[in-house]
């Protein structure tokens, strides 16, 4: 089980595998031997070498004859089924790069999902290990604030606790189908995913629970219920308080990128992914430009649609 409290306890460091596996689609991976000799005596070199697919449901290797030269194909076969069996139950990138199953009223896997989920795009951005103690910064981070059970709003979509874990989640399952069409195929799928892990930080510590009477239809008596309404700043520390004040998108640009490195496309994206909607008149030549020049702002902003419709 995926630990984010001590990643490095809970995962197979990447040096220990003979062969690795980028994702070639929801159900396949590509199959690459590390720093395998090319040559012979002075002119030997070594390189990664492609293998062929593997799938994830058959753990059936494809590959040819002219793929697999002079290796001993049995041994070279089940060498890579080990290592994939390795690979999907010790390392996060397994669970990058396709949908993520979520529930809205499984709070508590979805907190695994979205933990997993974003130490794999941070693993995959980076392609080595080195950044598993800034993973674990930033999920520590989290998990000591109310990102993980408030809600994503107080009366709209995905009011309940655990609501905007779920939205993000959501708008990330979203990408990745959005990602398969023309216009967005450029995008970086690693970006695109760590923008939509974080697009909505600005929500946290906006809310905060408290109880209200609702009269039950059936019994026609009033009952206490728990509900969520926005927090007074005044009752935060002057820094969170002035943080939030920033507004929606430039708050969570400024909390995200004190955690985890941004490019301009990705600030973009997040800072305007509301779109018109929280966009005043002067601003919305900034907005226009940055909508027609980058195209993972469109990215962000229809898959955050997308993931508060009923179809």
């Amino acid at each position: 089980m995926f630990d984010y409290q001590n990643i490095k306890n809970t995962l197979v460091p990447r040096s220990d595998f003979k062969y690795w596996f980028q994702r070639a689609s929801a159900t396949t991976w590509t199959v690459i031997g590390k720093g395998l000799q090319s040559g012979e005596g002075d002119v030997a070199s070594y390189v990664d070498k492609i293998f062929g697919i593997i799938d994830s449901n058959t753990r059936m290797v494809h590959s040819s004859d002219a793929v697999l030269g002079s290796f001993d194909i049995d041994l070279i076969i089940d060498e890579i089924v080990g290592d994939f069996a390795m690979f999907a139950e010790h390392r996060p990138e397994y669970y990058f790069g396709a949908h993520i199953p979520i529930e809205a009223s499984d709070v508590t896997a979805n907190i695994h999902a979205h933990d997993v989920l974003f130490a794999g795009a941070m693993l995959v951005r980076a392609g080595h290990d080195d950044c598993i103690l800034q993973i674990e910064k930033v999920l520590k981070w989290l998990h000591s604030t109310d990102f993980y059970i408030m809600p994503s709003s107080t009366i709209y979509h995905d009011s309940f606790p655990g609501g905007n874990l779920f939205h993000i989640l959501s708008v990330a399952n979203r990408m990745y189908d959005l990602l398969q069409t023309t216009a967005f195929s450029m995008v970086n799928t690693c970006d695109a995913i760590i923008t939509a892990l974080t697009h909505d930080w600005c929500k946290i510590y906006m809310y905060e629970q408290y109880s209200r009477n609702v009269k039950n239809e059936i019994t026609k008596k009033w009952e206490e219920v728990p509900a969520f309404r926005h927090r007074d700043k005044s009752t935060l520390p002057v820094d969170i308080a002035l943080l939030l004040a920033l507004g929606h998108g430039a708050a969570s640009v400024e909390l995200a990128r004190r955690y985890v490195r941004l490019t301009p496309q990705q600030m973009a994206a997040i800072r305007w992914h509301m779109g018109r909607w929280n966009t005043c008149d002067s601003e919305f030549n900034d907005l226009q430009f940055c909508n027609t020049n980058e195209p993972m702002c469109h990215l962000l902003q229809f898959a955050d649609q997308l993931a508060i419709v009923n179809y």
